[in-house]
């Protein structure tokens, strides 16, 4: 398959994980078991063995803090460990020093003959505060920052490395105050810090949304302790945004300039951001014209960011090619570009809107917010 992308000049980009671990290894305790560790480093080495001579850019992770928060905080995602503000710090932990370890593997015995490029890819909502003249509000705005997106960026792309001052001090105070006899968050030692730090080629960033933040020690619902409730956020989007799909994608352009500026102002411009998500759902239909909007309106963002702001982007993947299985969503939720016919055999694809959009930016290397009222109304109602 990597071949035939490439006799088509299409360059794969490979993940080494992306949330299906083997179950054997789900029941020896997954990501909250520091063997992991080896085992990860393992099936790394068979990966670059077999396509390093093919594959030339690597993700090791994707998306860390979703898979520990909801796969070992809660219950949304396998292996559904219900561990809060524990097994999500182990997994957070070791998958991190995992991702480590593939790094230097890749960097020192791959690398030199492979020519490729190895990194990590986090997830980030922009964090807004609710009321930017309240000092709370962009107090939590910043802590949630720092807990969701820094406590897996700081250790990799800081000077300092570890995690994050406030991300440690704060879950150690929560943790003494609970009556634990040492911190929830598990320690680095020197020589894993830096094994960490500088352990990425380019800052792989998901985004989809932004929320807005207000200071909230306690929420119902939430577990004690939780990583939720560690960090001390209340979660709203403005009801003005509008939702085409599922409900907790609210349309902001705007955060998206505003994350990539984030990023940048706390680690620099020396490691390239690749924005290896980014995308909209709906519940279906070839004409999809918030997609478009979406993708207008997120591109000219973040061309904003790098042509009046400075941020180093160097790549950018809109989610998704076609339409998928989106977890506990299912099939219900759509973010292709492409519909796909479950129901047939051939499970066929047919361009959206937003199919043919997309392309004539690519094409065309800039955004024509009009392209698609230019299309004729006979293509469309066929569509």
């Amino acid at each position: 398959m990597f071949k035939e992308l490439l006799k088509e000049n299409i360059t794969p980009v490979v993940t080494l994980f992306h949330w299906d671990l083997p179950t054997p290894l789900m029941d020896l305790g997954g990501w909250s078991n520091p063997k992991i560790i080896d085992y990860f480093e393992d099936y790394a080495k068979v990966a670059f063995t077999l396509f390093g001579d093919v594959i030339k850019h690597w993700s090791t992770m994707n998306e860390p803090h979703q898979h520990c928060s909801n796969g070992y905080g809660g219950d949304n995602f396998v292996p559904a460990m219900m561990s809060g503000g524990l097994g999500e710090y182990l997994c957070a932990h070791y998958m991190l020093l995992a991702h480590a370890r593939a790094y230097h593997l890749y960097d020192k015995s791959f690398r030199p003959h492979q020519k490729g490029q190895i990194g990590i890819t986090l997830d980030a909502f922009y964090a807004e505060p609710k009321d930017p003249t309240k000092q709370s509000d962009k107090d939590a705005a910043e802590r949630y920052l720092q807990m969701h997106l820094g406590i897996f960026a700081h250790p990799i792309y800081s000077s300092e490395g570890d995690y994050p001052p406030l991300v440690r001090e704060r879950i150690n105070n929560i943790s003494l105050s609970q009556g634990f006899t040492r911190s929830r968050l598990p320690y680095f030692t020197s020589s894993e810090i830096e094994l960490l730090r500088g352990s990425s080629d380019f800052f792989g960033l998901n985004h989809y949304t932004t929320y807005l933040m207000s200071d909230m020690p306690m929420l119902k619902g939430w577990r004690v302790p939780s990583w939720d409730h560690d960090t001390g956020v209340l979660l709203e989007q403005n009801p003005m945004w509008p939702k085409p799909g599922a409900d907790w994608l609210g349309v902001y352009p705007v955060g998206f300039r505003k994350v990539l500026n984030w990023i940048t102002r706390n680690y620099g411009t020396r490691i390239p951001i690749i924005v290896t998500e980014n995308g909209v759902s709906d519940f279906g239909g070839l004409n999809d014209y918030a997609r478009v909007s979406y993708y207008n309106n997120y591109l000219y963002q973040m061309l904003l960011a790098m042509y009046e702001d400075g941020c180093n982007i160097q790549g950018y993947f809109a989610w998704t090619l076609m339409d998928d299985f989106e977890w506990k969503d299912g099939y219900t939720v759509k973010f292709g570009l492409f519909h796909v016919d479950f129901n047939s055999t051939e499970k066929t694809r047919i361009p959206k809107l937003s199919a043919f959009n997309y392309a004539e930016i690519v094409r065309r290397r800039k955004i024509n917010f009009k392209y698609i009222e230019q299309i004729p109304k006979a293509h469309i109602n066929i569509l």
